[in-house]
C-alpha cells in the first residue's frame, strides 16, 4: 500500500505500529498554535512553513517496506506530533500539494487555541470544498472571510461548527452560488451574537439542518432574503437557540422541505412566531417543532399534511396566550391542539365566541380559527 502527501493533507493519515489501516486523529500540534500564518505568506510558503522539514521531494511512501514505514513515520512526527516550535509548526489537513485549487475540508479543524487568523495567504486561490474547514476552532473570536474565493464550493457543511468563541460573522461576502450543503454551518457557535446573511446566495442549497443549532447567544436572525426553494431538510434549524427573540421568516420557501423536526426546539426566549406563510405540503416530519418554547405567547400556525409525523409539537409551551390555525391544521389529531393555559382548562374560540375544550376543538375538525387564553385578548 502506498500513501502520498495528498493523502495526508486530505486527512487519510495512518498511524505507526500495527494498525496501518486505521486513521489517526491525535494531531497534537494543532491545539498548540495561536496565531497563523506568518506575515506575507503565500499559500505555498505557508505549506512549506507548516511542514518545517525537507523531505528531498518525497511525495509518497511504500508502506509495505520497513524503509517506507520508517520514512513515513518520520514524516508524520515532523508534521503532526512535534512539539510546537518558535515558528509554530501546524498541520494543514485539506490542503492539496502546490496547486492553485485547494480543498479546505478540515483545513483548521481542531486548532482549539487559535485566537487570530489572517486568511490573506489564500487570496487568489480557488477553493473547491470547505467541509469542517474551521471546525473546533474554540478560541477564534472573529474571522475575515473576504480573501476567500468560494465560487466553486459545493460543500460548506460544518464549516464553523463549534467555534465557541466566535461572536460575529459576515457571510455576505462569500460566493455561495454553487453551495448545496450548509448543514451544521454554525452549529455550536455558543457566543455568536451577530450573523450577516445579506445577499447570501442559497439558491442551490438542499440541506440546512442544524444550521444554527446551539447558537445560544444569538438574539435575532433574518432569513427573509434567502432563496430556499431547493432546501429539503430544515430540521433543528434553530434548535436550542436559547436567546433567540426574533426571527424573520417572511418569504421563506419551504415548498420542498420534508423535515421541520425540532426547528424551534428549545427557543425559550421567543415570544411571538408567525409560521402561517410556510408551505408544508411536502413535510413528513415536524415533531418537537416548538418543544420547550416556554416564553412563546403568540403563535400563527401553517397548514400541515394530515399524515405528518409530529409528536411533542407543543411540549413545554406553557405561556401560550393566543394561537391561530388554518383549516388545514389537523386539530383532530392528538397533540395538535396546545394544552390550554387558562385556569379553566379550555381555549376561547374567536370564531365560536365560546370556551372550548381540547376535545371539542378536535371534534369540530377543519375550521380556521384563533384561540385565546382570555377573551379580552381579542384584537
Amino acid at each position: 500500500m502506498r500513501i502520498s502527501v495528498n493523502d495526508v493533507f486530505q486527512g487519510r493519515a495512518y498511524g505507526a505500529g500495527d494498525e496501518w489501516d486505521s486513521p489517526t486523529w491525535s494531531i497534537k500540534a494543532r491545539a498548540r498554535v495561536r496565531r497563523l500564518p506568518p506575515d506575507g505568506a503565500s499559500l505555498y510558503d505557508f505549506i512549506d512553513f507548516c511542514l518545517g522539514v525537507d523531505f528531498a521531494g518525497a511525495t509518497s511512501w511504500d508502506l509495505d517496506t520497513d524503509e517506507g514505514k520508517a520514512n513515513y513515520v518520520s514524516y508524520l512526527e515532523a508534521i503532526f506530533l512535534a512539539e510546537r516550535t518558535d515558528e509554530g509548526r501546524v498541520s494543514l489537513l485539506g490542503a492539496t500539494d502546490h496547486t492553485d485549487v485547494i480543498n479546505m475540508d478540515r483545513f483548521f479543524l481542531g486548532f482549539t487555541q487559535l485566537e487570530e487568523l489572517d486568511l490573506a495567504f489564500l487570496e487568489g486561490v480557488l477553493i473547491e470544498s470547505m467541509w469542517s474547514a474551521f471546525r473546533d476552532c474554540h478560541a477564534l473570536r472573529r474571522l475575515d472571510l473576504s480573501p476567500l474565493d468560494t465560487s466553486q464550493v459545493e460543500n460548506m457543511g460544518c464549516a464553523f461548527h463549534s467555534c465557541y468563541g466566535l461572536e460575529a460573522i459576515d457571510l455576505s461576502m462569500l460566493d455561495t452560488s454553487r453551495v448545496r450543503h450548509m448543514e451544521c454551518l454554525l452549529k455550536g457557535c455558543l457566543s455568536l451574537r451577530s450573523v450577516n446573511l445579506t445577499g447570501l446566495d442559497t439558491s442551490q442549497v438542499e440541506d440546512m439542518r442544524q444550521l444554527f443549532l446551539d447558537c445560544q447567544s444569538l438574539r435575532e436572525v433574518d432569513l427573509s432574503g434567502l432563496d430556499t426553494a431547493h432546501v429539503r431538510d430544515m430540521s433543528h434549524l434553530f434548535h436550542w437557540c436559547a436567546s433567540l427573540e426574533h426571527v424573520d421568516l417572511a418569504g421563506l420557501d419551504t415548498s420542498r422541505a420534508t423535515s421541520l423536526w425540532s426547528m424551534f426546539d428549545g427557543c425559550r426566549s421567543l415570544r411571538a412566531l408567525d409560521l402561517s406563510g410556510l408551505d408544508t405540503s411536502r413535510v413528513e416530519k415536524a415533531g418537537c417543532l416548538l418543544r420547550g418554547c416556554s416564553s412563546l405567547e403568540e403563535l400563527a400556525l401553517p397548514g400541515m399534511p394530515a399524515d405528518v409525523r409530529a409528536p411533542r409539537l407543543f411540549e413545554g409551551c406553557t405561556s401560550l396566550r393566543r394561537w391561530s390555525a388554518p383549516a388545514a391544521w389537523p386539530v383532530e389529531r392528538p397533540g395538535f391542539v396546545p394544552v390550554p393555559t387558562a385556569e379553566c382548562g379550555m381555549w376561547w374560540s374567536e370564531r365560536a365566541g365560546a370556551w372550548m375544550s381540547v376535545a371539542e376543538i378536535a371534534a369540530r375538525g377543519a375550521v380556521a380559527d384563533t384561540y385565546l387564553a382570555e377573551p379580552g385578548q381579542a384584537r
